[in-house]
């Protein structure tokens, strides 16, 4: 199989970072007067969640020196629900892969899946808090704010869902998310805010807001009274500053790692696009994607596969890693069975790959739009496909960082890492590509490397500015598309070099027959051929097809000694339309379309056929 070549880009998303994060946090919490709240002798349980947050011992420590310097006794409470496989130790363990144990914190970390029961909601749902939270004189909660995984609305992840759902412990999970199945997101989490905050001393929040690049670009301390108010206004800045795909097209997305670490749906479903499956109103903001190849569980997710079930392939290496009781927990207390289902895995890389390209579509894998990650939080750096090569040279935010490279597997069957592919081809200064080199990949991004005529990106960039351009001068636009006969199995031999010397041959003639320079030919797909004509009225375009249909016949006759003349059927599609602002150029192509599947029903194996349709404007 071919494999598209690949070239590495990086992203520019908003860079503003915390240069000192020990002093923005004293800076921070200091606005509140603590001391008027917080007394020396007094415990206070700083509630820590389980995500892969940038600086987050750092930030962690930082909170438990400003109440130390208050002579209070913090103490960290895991306000994860039921991650870390719904377990004390679990939870323990998931603070320690981030750096956030006694010894670096230095203060106890009390771990307990016990909880107390605050009362009901008005829809009569139970609301549970922490034991070792609810002892404290006070609490503190720490957390990230960014949208959530499953839901949209004003409140999404942040420290009104580590109220609720984190410190309501795997029971507390449980019984929130069965409740999310009658009810909003936001109704249940902000039903039990209120009740946890009348009846708990919710001290006050420390939010955090990252960069695009996963690092630490705001912290923000907030009164408890003010918790929802702000948080509202956070979330809106968080969304601006998420990372996403660089483009929102993409036939085959390549992740090599998901996990709890990275998300709590295992890949961040607002930039895989899979979030629409939750929130169907959003679904016109997300990409659209149309497989996802997950080829790793992270180390920091031990073994808790949830969100592996939204990807449509997997590796046999992975699930030899799933942590079945783990992941298992988390789905039913989540109430999302389908994302740890276990999608369609084979043994290699080079396995899924063959599935992969057979399921995008009339799309020769060559041409197919792929975006390669390494998880979908570090979106800096990407590999992408040359299909994109084109728009990357018209993006102000993306910088070319390699020279093309085949995309290859290894002698294992399996890709490399990304990060170690990333090393092949790269330019020394990354800054500044050469014109020469600038031309070469906006002509490799333009042309079809088999044919050397124009590829179907370029023909749907034309199409779209001759459309304009007939607007404006009010003047018709024609379009023949050439189909050719199935290739497969026909030739004697069955040989593909005869197959790729045929499609070229198609291609010469069909360009032979082309006279002025602002008509154009394309390939439109893997035995198929457009031909757009600018200011062409409906004689011109039959004179046009008659004139290509008579050449391939020429070619047939040069072509009998090769016993190739049962694939010399060529069928021709004719559209013919007058462009409006209101029409649109997809018109003209499914008239095209539709004559040339009338003209393959009605041909023959001697001439063919010509169809002609006028397409309403």
């Amino acid at each position: 199989m071919q494999y598209p070549k690949m070239f590495r880009i990086h992203q520019r998303f908003e860079d503003r970072c915390v240069e000192d994060i020990p002093g923005t946090v004293r800076n921070e919490v200091g606005k509140l007067n603590p001391d008027r709240l917080i007394k020396p002798g007094q415990s206070v349980a700083v509630a820590v969640g389980s995500r892969g947050i940038a600086n987050h011992s750092e930030i962690v420590k930082s909170v438990v020196s400003e109440l130390q310097a208050l002579g209070a006794m913090p103490y960290i409470v895991p306000a994860m629900g039921s991650h870390g496989g719904g377990t004390a130790e679990g939870q323990q363990a998931v603070l320690a892969t981030g750096g956030i144990t006694e010894d670096a914190i230095g203060v106890p970390i009390k771990a307990s899946m016990e909880v107390i029961q605050l009362g009901t909601t008005d829809f009569d749902m139970p609301v549970f808090f922490d034991r070792y939270a609810s002892e404290a004189d006070h609490i503190v909660l720490v957390n990230r704010v960014k949208p959530h995984t499953r839901f949209a609305g004003k409140i999404e992840s942040g420290l009104m869902k580590m109220m609720a759902i984190g410190l309501g412990k795997r029971q507390g999970a449980s019984v929130y998310h069965q409740a999310f199945a009658h009810y909003s997101f936001d109704k249940v989490v902000r039903s039990i805010y209120e009740m946890v905050r009348q009846q708990m001393p919710i001290a006050f929040g420390v939010a955090i807001l990252e960069n695009g690049y996963q690092q630490t670009a705001q912290i923000t301390a907030i009164p408890a009274k003010d918790i929802v108010a702000i948080e509202q206004d956070l979330l809106i800045q968080a969304r601006a500053w998420c990372p996403r795909l660089p483009f929102s097209d993409v036939d085959l997305l390549i992740i090599d790692e998901i996990g709890k670490d990275i998300s709590g749906a295992g890949m961040d479903t607002s930039v895989t696009g899979l979030k629409k499956i939750f929130c169907q109103e959003i679904a016109h903001e997300m990409p659209q994607v149309q497989r996802i190849f997950v080829r790793e569980l992270t180390e920091g997710s031990r073994g808790n596969a949830m969100g592996l079930g939204l990807a449509d392939f997997t590796t046999k290496r992975l699930v030899d890693q799933i942590n079945l009781q783990a992941t298992y927990t988390n789905a039913v207390t989540g109430q999302n069975l389908r994302g740890a289902a276990i999608p369609v895995h084979f043994p290699t890389d080079a396995e899924v790959l063959k599935a992969a390209f057979a399921m995008i579509g009339p799309v020769e894998p060559e041409h197919a739009k792929i975006v390669w990650i390494k998880n979908t939080l570090n979106l800096a750096e990407v590999e992408v496909s040359v299909a994109y090569l084109q728009r990357v040279c018209h993006r102000l935010d993306l910088t070319v960082l390699t020279e093309l490279r085949s995309l290859a597997v290894e002698a294992d069957g399996n890709l490399p890492p990304i990060d170690r592919f990333g090393q092949r081809g790269t330019i020394a200064d990354t800054g500044a590509l050469s014109q020469e080199m600038k031309q070469e990949l906006q002509r490799l991004a333009s042309l079809d490397e088999l044919t050397q005529v124009y590829n179907r990106y370029h023909f749907d960039l034309t199409l779209e500015q001759e459309w304009r351009r007939m607007v404006r001068e009010k003047s018709s636009l024609s379009l023949v598309v050439v189909g050719l006969a199935p290739l497969h199995n026909e030739f004697h031999g069955g040989s593909t070099e005869l197959e790729d010397t045929w499609l070229q041959d198609v291609a010469r003639v069909i360009s032979h027959a082309i006279k002025r320079p602002a008509d154009l030919v394309a390939r439109y797909g893997p035995d198929q051929f457009c031909v757009l004509l600018p200011m062409t009225e409906v004689d011109g375009a039959l004179r046009v097809a008659r004139l290509i249909e008579s050449e391939v016949q020429a070619l047939k006759v040069a072509c009998l000694d090769q016993q190739m003349h049962k694939c010399l059927l060529v069928s021709l599609g004719v559209a013919h339309i007058l462009p409006t602002a209101k029409s649109s150029p997809q018109t003209l192509v499914e008239a095209a379309d539709k004559a040339l599947h009338q003209a393959r029903d009605q041909g023959s194996e001697v001439m063919g056929r010509i169809v002609l349709q006028v397409a309403a404007s």
